[in-house]
């Protein structure tokens, strides 16, 4: 089930089939970055603006105008412990745009939210439902063993002190994109280990480390180099919890078809 809290925003608490309550929310997108423009005053949100939306079959399907420069249209299908996804993207502008890339936002609470909520199973259950309090722990205690993303057929950490994952004195939103650009996907590991957070894109992009202001984790998947006044480009993914291990998600998200086009191009 999709859960829209913000009315006709692209900004979604998705529960999975036998829960109660959300299992992760994803934010599709949370900007859309043009080379050399990365900052968030830069770059305002896309996931706060209300788009129009309706079901199409399985299929539900947004579209909304951002900053006046980009024409987004969003597909999603429940699919398989998640969501399959397409995102969209046209310059609607004069001018031609480099280096055009979606950040993807996935994480395991909505707080503050109307209702809040946090998947225990990554959270500790005597950890406050505040945004602060979660974050933390997760930068302290989840990610420092269990936040990987896939690159050239390997997992790799990404936290950038995990021998010592104190949050003191480290930005609560400060991370700032990989120059890397191959992650096709990244994942979180439960406390317990039998499941794990993921997305994966069909189009390679940057990561952001974690930080402390929030439990949740972003790739950067590269639409374009550059997009015409005009010309739309497209990207195809998956986010979801998948229950089994790490060489098995490489495994269904590279060869199992996760990234393969689940919508008509």
């Amino acid at each position: 089930m999709l859960r829209q809290q913000s009315p006709d925003c692209s900004d979604f608490d998705v529960v999975l089939p036998g829960r109660a309550a959300p299992s992760f929310r994803v934010l599709l997108p949370e900007f859309i970055h043009v080379e050399g423009q990365i900052r968030s005053d830069e770059t305002p949100f896309v996931h706060t603006i209300s788009g129009r939306w309706e079901r199409e079959g399985e299929v539900l399907c947004g579209r909304l105008r951002a900053h006046g420069t980009f024409g987004v249209q969003v597909l999603i299908r429940e699919h398989d412990g998640g969501i399959r996804t397409q995102v969209r993207v046209k310059n609607i502008g004069d001018a031609a745009l480099p280096g055009v890339s979606l950040n993807i936002c996935a994480g395991v609470s909505h707080l503050p939210g109307r209702p809040g909520w946090s998947n225990r199973d990554f959270i500790a259950g005597e950890v406050p439902l505040e945004r602060s309090a979660q974050g933390r722990f997760w930068y302290e205690a989840v990610t420092p063993r269990g936040l990987k993303v896939l690159t050239s057929h390997r997992w790799e950490g990404i936290h950038p002190n995990p021998s010592q994952p104190s949050a003191e004195g480290v930005e609560n939103y400060g991370a700032s994109p990989t120059e890397d650009d191959g992650a096709i996907a990244c994942a979180a590991a439960s406390m317990d280990g039998e499941s794990l957070l993921y997305q994966c894109w069909s189009s390679p992009g940057r990561w952001l480390p974690p930080f402390p202001g929030n439990a949740c984790m972003h790739l950067l998947p590269k639409l374009v180099d550059l997009l015409q006044a005009g010309e739309e480009a497209r990207v195809d993914g998956a986010v979801g919890i998948f229950d089994g291990g790490w060489e098995a998600l490489a495994l269904s998200i590279e060869d199992g078809g996760m990234l393969r086009p689940e919508f008509a191009r």
